[in-house]
């Protein structure tokens, strides 16, 4: 579980991940599934309208499906 600030908007979310440690003070953490996020959730569904117009298309998804690949690096702490 993770919250996911967006626009001043906190929600709570789950994903499933698969850590590696990469090399010597080195991790990768990445999704193994996209995390589906809603715009309705998040109050940017009026955001889309613009969107639509600007495009000049009928109608756009408010759900996006986001995968994600995090890396890290150790910091030695005297250089905090």
């Amino acid at each position: 579980d993770f919250t996911l600030d967006l626009h001043g908007q906190q929600r709570r979310l789950k994903a499933d991940v698969l850590v590696t440690r990469q090399g010597e003070g080195l991790v990768q953490v990445a999704t193994l599934e996209p995390v589906l996020l809603k715009l309705l959730d998040f109050d940017l569904e009026e955001k889309l309208k613009p969107l639509k117009e600007m495009a000049n298309i009928p109608s756009i998804t408010p759900e996006v499906p986001v995968f994600a690949v995090l890396n890290f690096r150790e910091v030695p702490p005297e250089q905090f």
